[in-house]
């Protein structure tokens, strides 16, 4: 987490601001699940909470929620209270730590993108108030160049959640924190520069597959933010992360640029039957 002190951060401190990071990321994290998918598992990957032009979206990876209707689609929202804290990857047995069960919310309508494997959930504030926080993104965000933050996500790993019955499932989330990787020579066959970025995924380390983190917001800390006497995080997403590129224990994060085009162009529609509507 790069910050712009002219000394280094105490540990203590620098773990407070890691954890206050974590808060902020999860209220606009959510978790997507289904009980109809065909592994048999209730969990398919992350979401974020992205407010756009006055409109609400839980944007995620297409690939998460294309084989399930509107319908099938459940929602594992953030627990009230402080974050039960665990390092999933370096747990034998991780299992559930907090029950979070999955809830439905009606949805407005679906959008996606394959070329960029984006999807965007469009809800109504009121449906989900108090359950997940919107991020106002702006048509002018862009990833900072060069890239000096490191990134944090969270997400739902398969690995940390437990069956409780026939109906129940707990759920575990879990906080990822990984540097953006520069993209040199090696890279270019794999990762379109104006599309994707990378970030690390140190829990390959520990053998772990980041299975349910596909469609998590990746998030840094605004560098050019003026802390004052009480600090508070001020994050920046950078993108949507997409896919895992295992040989080299990496995730690949759709830009936030292609994001604002995305959203830009699915709204264009709306607006225009909008105008019709008048005439």
């Amino acid at each position: 987490m790069a910050m712009k002190n002219k000394e280094p951060l105490k540990p203590e401190l620098k773990k407070a601001a890691g954890e206050l990071i974590e808060e902020s990321v999860f209220w606009h994290t959510c978790g997507i699940a289904s009980r109809h998918t065909s592994s048999g598992h209730p969990v398919t990957g992350a979401g974020a909470g992205i407010e756009w032009q006055g409109r609400f979206f839980i944007v995620t990876a297409n690939h998460v929620i294309k084989e399930f209707s509107d319908s099938d689609l459940e929602f594992v929202f953030r627990p009230p209270g402080t974050l039960e804290r665990s390092n999933w990857w370096q747990s034998h047995t991780p299992g559930a730590v907090r029950l979070m069960m999955s809830q439905t919310v009606p949805l407005v309508a679906r959008y996606c993108n394959p070329k960029y494997d984006l999807a965007a959930l469009e809800v109504r504030a009121s449906t989900v108030e108090g359950r997940i926080r919107f991020h106002k993104l702006r048509a002018d965000s862009k990833v900072v160049r060069p890239m000096k933050n490191t990134l944090c996500a969270i997400g739902v790993p398969f690995d940390s959640y437990e069956r409780l019955g026939a109906q129940g499932v707990a759920f575990s989330p879990y906080a990822l924190w990984g540097n953006a990787v520069p993209i040199g020579r090696k890279w270019k066959s794999q990762v379109n520069l104006r599309a994707q970025m990378l970030m690390e995924f140190p829990p390959a380390q520990q053998g772990r597959q980041p299975h349910g983190f596909s469609g998590a917001g990746a998030w840094y800390q605004d560098p050019s933010s003026k802390p004052g006497r009480v600090w508070v995080p001020t994050l920046v997403l950078a993108g949507i992360i997409t896919h895992y590129l295992a040989k080299s224990a990496v995730l690949q994060v759709c830009r936030v640029e292609r994001l604002v085009d995305f959203l830009g162009s699915v709204t264009k529609p709306f607006v225009a039957e909008k105008q019709a509507s008048k005439t």
